[in-house]
């Protein structure tokens, strides 16, 4: 595979890890309507805020992934921040998670990203 190649794979790997992100943040009214108990009982500050962080996060990745994508589709040199920052993320989610951050870790350290980079800066 060429440097091309990876750089297109990791861009379409993102792009569906940022829609799959989407989808569940489109989902979520559902998922805590279905999961908060009773619709008449009011929620607990403690739910509430449990649920507003984790949907705050949600939205963090999916933005971070998103940008991500572009960075790839772009080839923008910020994306090597943002990949790596997923990267680390992604290396605890066992064995796809990990898979994705050495193969990311390694592409975006590797001499073919470097040259294909610098060729579309110029």
């Amino acid at each position: 595979m060429t440097s091309q190649d990876h750089n297109k794979t990791l861009c379409m790997v993102y792009s569906l890890l940022s829609v799959a992100f989407f989808l569940l943040l489109l989902a979520s009214p559902f998922i805590i309507k279905n999961n908060v108990g009773d619709p008449h009982a009011p929620i607990g500050s403690g739910k509430l805020l449990t649920i507003i962080i984790v949907f705050c996060l949600v939205l963090l990745l999916t933005l971070l992934l998103s940008s991500t994508a572009y960075g790839f589709y772009k080839r923008k040199r910020w994306v090597r921040v943002t990949a790596s920052i997923l990267a680390i993320l992604f290396v605890w989610s066992f064995p796809l998670g990990t898979a994705l951050a050495i193969y990311t870790w390694w592409f975006i350290h590797s001499e073919g990203r470097k040259q294909l980079y610098s060729e579309s800066s110029s």
